[in-house]
Parts: C-alpha cells; structure tokens; sequence
C-alpha cells in the first residue's frame, strides 16, 4: 500500500484504502489470529451454528478491533480516501447467510438476543427473522461502528473522504442466494449513515439476481440514502 500510495501520487492519481471491513476470511478457511482467539465474538445463526470466522459487531471488543485496524491505516499511509467494504462476510461454507426470504440469518449472538429479550420481553427465536424490530437491534452495532470510525477518521484527517459498498435488492451471495437489501439482508443501515454524515458517498456491488442490473442498482440505492450522498457505480 505504501508503495502505491507513493507512486499513485507521483503520477498524479488518487489511492485509496479499499478495506474489506466485515469480514475476518477471504473465501475460505484463512481466519485471523483475532477471530481464532475468540470463537466466543463470532456471528450466530438463527439455529445457534457458530460462523468460521466471522466477528459480530456486538461485542464491543470486535469494534475495538476494527478499529484498530482503521487507526493502523490511518497513522501509517496517507491514503486519499477509506473504502469500507461492507459485502465480503467470510467462509463461504458458511452459506447462506440469509434465510429464504433474503433476510439476514445471524445477529444471534448472545448481547442481542439478551437485549432484545429485555426491551420487549420475548425471545427473538420466537419472531420472524424479518421482525423489523429484531431486524433494527441487529443492524444497531454496526451503525455505532460506523460512527466510531467515521469520527476516528476525522479527528486524524478532517477532510478525507469515506465510502461504503453496499448492497441492494438484486444482490445475492454464493449460488444465488438472496439478499433482501442492505437493512434487513445485511443489517446495514445506510439510510442512516447517509442521513447522519456518516459516509460520503455508497456504492451498490456489482452482482445481480434475475432483473437487476447497474442503472437499477444505482437508482434504488438513491432513493434509499434519500439524495444525502452521491451513488457510485460498481463495475468489474
């Protein structure tokens, strides 16, 4: 990265620092010492299978830790912007990762289900997946990451920009398994992020189901960050 930066910079280009945020594997089977220390921070299925890898924002500890790693980034390359990839979630044997509805099947991880039986007084086991309320405790986590880091990212360098690649309603993972969009598919709420400053720009991934496309992509993800920040497009 270092080198990059420099040499991006000689010939006049922009680098930025594309980190794969929310996962702790690329594919398969490569978990980080983090995630090995502490089987006790990883995502939980609705049926109470562990992930292989994959870190729960949750856990306090885990939001620390990515921190960290955005702190690292930070103090020791002078990058021209942050890329937080919010798509890549880990072992792919661990698919899928949503129910046949699309909508996310983990976010079972013992602070949240405590949590949300305390709030309203049933086990989260006994609603659907898609109950909006168990749907808004899981995505909660992340969104307070994404304000630790956005607020860490400023303090260290006020202007410097950061963007978000998302999801959105045509998405699928693995042998096309739905994704039933970034809040209830993911637990990612972009709308808040954009509504809160917390990005600057999102942009959709590039992977679509039966009837999506880039143009389609693109004016959802619009119409769900409200016109607060600009859209990217997403080709590879």
């Amino acid at each position: 990265l270092a080198e990059a930066v420099s040499y991006g910079h000689e010939i006049g280009i922009q680098v930025w620092a594309w980190i794969s945020i929310n996962e702790d594997d690329h594919g398969w089977g490569l978990q980080s010492r983090f995630s090995r220390a502490h089987p006790e921070y990883r995502w939980v299925k609705r049926d109470g299978t562990v992930y292989r890898s994959q870190l729960s924002f949750a856990f306090p500890e885990v939001r620390d830790y990515r921190l960290a790693i955005l702190r690292e980034i930070l103090e020791q390359y002078p990058v021209d912007g942050i890329f937080l990839d919010w798509l890549r979630t880990g072992d792919i044997r661990d698919n899928p990762q949503t129910d046949a509805d699309g909508v996310a099947d983990y976010g079972y991880e013992r602070p949240l289900v405590e949590s949300f039986a305390e709030r309203y007084g049933v086990d989260p086991h006994s609603v659907p997946s898609g109950d909006a309320r168990w749907v808004a405790l899981r995505a909660a986590p992340v969104t307070e990451f994404v304000r630790a880091a956005e607020g860490l990212i400023h303090r260290a360098r006020r202007d410097l920009p950061i963007a978000a690649l998302v999801a959105h309603p045509w998405l699928y993972r693995g042998r096309m398994d739905p994704i039933d969009g970034n809040l209830a598919g993911m637990l990612l709420d972009v709308a808040t992020w954009a509504r809160e400053g917390l990005v600057d720009a999102v942009c959709p991934a590039g992977y679509y189901r039966e009837g999506g496309d880039a143009a389609r992509a693109h004016r959802a993800l619009c119409e769900e960050v409200a016109g607060q920040v600009p859209v990217w497009l997403y080709q590879w």
